[in-house]
């Protein structure tokens, strides 16, 4: 299993940008601008025209996040989207995989997670094999990636016995090529109403990396 970055703040901490989060979780969608939170503001970005990212920034002030202290967002689940919530209407989960339910680094009475006491897999990886490209086609914006980051390094997986890491979440899975292929409104315009995502897919960083959904397979939140 390749290595899947969730959307928002976590994929912020991690130096990867979003390019493109489709709201409707299919292969198009009418809402192709990305959203990424830090401390104090958020900034949207809009694909453009005639490249990977385009220009037309919009920043605002909002209630600053501190990075030892991000809402935690399980339960935050709901049939319809709903503000405050995770952007996923999914209510059934199979509960598989993930981390062991107490970790130092969520605290379940405030309802926060440190994002700076959260361990991480050891390792560096870089990978020679991987590829994306971002082009136009027409009124098209279509993305292709094999999931692997280019540039940018991942962990060693399946995670290792004498890893940190082990303790908490024992994945048997390797990082291994996928196949995505996305095609986008070349330029984009806000859907007129909010929408669901999926459990899979729902964006692409610019380093070729899928993101996922801020959900695990427990529905619990996945970044935390």
């Amino acid at each position: 299993m390749a290595q899947r970055f969730r959307v928002g703040l976590v994929a912020v901490a991690l130096g990867v940008t979003p390019l493109l989060t489709a709201c409707s979780g299919g292969s198009s969608s009418t809402h192709a601008s990305t959203t990424t939170a830090s401390a104090g503001s958020t900034t949207t970005t809009k694909a453009g025209s005639s490249g990977a990212v385009g220009s037309g920034v919009t920043t605002w002030s909002g209630t600053p996040v501190s990075e030892t202290a991000i809402p935690l967002g399980d339960g935050k689940l709901a049939s319809t989207p709903k503000v405050g919530y995770a952007d996923s209407c999914t209510l059934s989960f199979r509960g598989n995989g993930g981390a062991v339910e107490n970790v130092p680094w969520i605290n379940t009475s405030a309802a926060t997670w440190n994002l700076k006491e959260k361990v991480a897999v050891e390792g560096s990886h870089s990978w020679a094999n991987a590829s994306h490209s971002f082009t136009i086609k027409g009124t098209a914006r279509v993305i292709t990636t094999n999931d692997l980051p280019k540039p940018g390094t991942t962990g060693t997986f399946p995670v290792a016995s004498s890893d940190p890491a082990y303790q908490y979440d024992r994945n048997p899975n390797s990082v291994a090529v996928q196949s995505f292929t996305w095609s986008l409104p070349a330029n984009p315009t806000s859907a007129s109403s909010p929408s669901c995502t999926g459990l899979g897919a729902i964006g692409v960083a610019t380093n070729g990396v899928a993101i996922f959904n801020p959900l695990d397979d427990g529905g619990r939140d996945a970044g935390a």
